[in-house]
């Protein structure tokens, strides 16, 4: 299933929340409408929390089934929220804390930008996609597909196939972003896409993750 949403008024869902099969963190603000769509279409348990104080935990953080990657400027009691919900919470000591924008990872691998320095940590590697260094920001993936910013080369859709062990393609969310990490969410059991997000970018959607 895919569904339309905002959050706070904002189609930057993916910039707000972190989603896996089980768990959905979102900021206190959240209203309750947006959690039950959460409840509703991906079948999560919703837990509010914060990341160093700020909303934006799809910026500062990256979360697959089994574990979380967060900066180090999390607050103590953020972190056991995550400890509580997550099987390995990895703490990254980096000069840029905005993890959401430099790495994309699933269940089968990672990768992400050359800012990174503590590669060893997530087992990850790094590239550069459609020119950009903001790699968490011009790939979303999961474990079933990834979606990739729009001028991402064959080649290096066929390098994030290899390193991240699903297939994916190019598109765009919220009519022409391509941006595409910060417009959707989901897990194997659905996707949500920003209110904005057009029929045929719904479209390409579907088939990159075989929601049908």
């Amino acid at each position: 299933m895919i569904a339309k949403a905002d959050i706070n008024g904002s189609p930057h869902i993916g910039a707000f929340c972190l989603v896996n099969d089980d768990v959905a963190f979102v900021p206190h603000s959240t209203s309750k409408r947006f959690e039950h769509i959460l409840k509703n279409d991906l079948d999560v348990d919703v837990v509010r929390t914060m990341l160093a104080g700020m909303p934006l935990l799809g910026v500062f953080a990256c979360l697959t089934n089994s574990k979380i990657v967060i900066p180090d400027i999390i607050e103590r009691d953020e972190k056991k929220v995550l400890e509580d919900h997550v099987s390995e919470v990895i703490v990254l000591k980096e000069r840029f804390t905005a993890l959401g924008n430099l790495i994309s990872l699933n269940d089968h691998g990672a990768v992400c930008s050359r800012y990174i320095k503590n590669v060893d940590s997530i087992l990850g590697k790094r590239i550069k996609l459609a020119g950009s260094d903001l790699i968490g920001s011009v790939v979303y993936a999961s474990s079933i597909g990834f979606l990739a910013h729009r001028d991402a080369s064959a080649n290096e859709l066929k390098e994030l196939e290899s390193i991240l062990k699903v297939k994916g393609d190019v598109g765009t969310l919220n009519f022409g972003d391509p941006f595409v990490k910060s417009g959707i969410i989901g897990n194997k059991k659905g996707i949500i896409v920003g209110m904005q997000t057009s029929g045929p970018e719904m479209q390409r959607v579907d088939e990159v993750f075989m929601l049908r």
